[in-house]
């Protein structure tokens, strides 16, 4: 017997986009030739021995990673560091100034730039908080100790992925429903009853996948979780597990 250890952010933030890209015409494969079903269950996990998992999973995190850099150019930095910046930052400016605070205290070098002096030395101010960060990073990898910094982290690097390989979940669901729809448009009689229903439910599902990638999957999806991870890990400051200034 075969075995594969995917850890779980793997699975779900990597993985997982790679398969939905993929998910149209396998289901329009099925509704065409049901019997595929039988013939997968044995090709399926020999693809997975040789690498198959772990190249879709690499592949969509080099498509995330792509898409990150140009969608960081637009928001002016990555959420955690727009977060600690006083004219980008989304937290109350008492919750601001106190993960700065603690920040400076246990970061080595780090020194955030002033808000009256922040527009003029951005440079600087956004080196300070990438410097801050980084440690912060490295003093949550713990996900036992820190569950929910993994939780958004995995969450975001899904929609990052997913909105990386966007524009083939698009030309895949079109392409699938336009093979599915020559299939039906061949084999019609004028009567409905003729139809088979496995290939009209292929029909509507890959219509909705391909709405789902042009109106759900955007960058709003992506920048809401990279706040929601931003938060997650900015969090962390308030924690007695880093030894914060409110540790008893």
């Amino acid at each position: 017997m075969l075995s594969l250890k995917i850890d779980s952010y793997e699975l779900k933030a990597r993985l997982r986009p790679a398969l939905l890209v993929f998910l149209p015409p396998t289901f329009v494969a099925l509704a065409l030739d049901p019997s595929l079903a039988t013939t997968w269950r044995g090709v399926v996990p020999l693809l997975v021995a040789c690498g198959g998992a772990g190249f879709l999973a690499t592949w969509s995190r080099h498509r995330g990673k792509a898409s990150q850099q140009r969608l960081v150019l637009k928001w002016g930095g990555l959420p955690t560091t727009t977060m600690l910046m006083y004219r980008t930052s989304r937290l109350d400016p008492s919750t601001l100034e106190r993960y700065r605070g603690f920040l400076e205290r246990r970061v080595p070098g780090v020194a955030f730039v002033k808000e009256h002096d922040e527009k003029a030395n951005r440079s600087d101010a956004v080196a300070a908080c990438e410097s801050a960060v980084k440690w912060l990073l490295e003093a949550t990898r713990d996900s036992n100790k820190f569950p929910l910094v993994l939780k958004e982290n995995t969450d975001y690097g899904f929609r990052r992925n997913l909105f990386g390989t966007r524009s083939f979940g698009i030309a895949i669901s079109l392409l699938s429903l336009v093979v599915i729809g020559l299939v039906v448009g061949n084999n019609w009689d004028g009567d409905p009853q003729t139809v088979p229903s496995r290939h009209g439910l292929a029909a509507a599902f890959c219509a909705v996948d391909a709405l789902l990638w042009i109106f759900i999957v955007t960058e709003d999806f992506v920048q809401d979780a990279g706040h929601s991870y931003a938060r997650a890990l900015l969090a962390a400051c308030d924690s007695e597990l880093l030894g914060n200034g409110n540790a008893k």
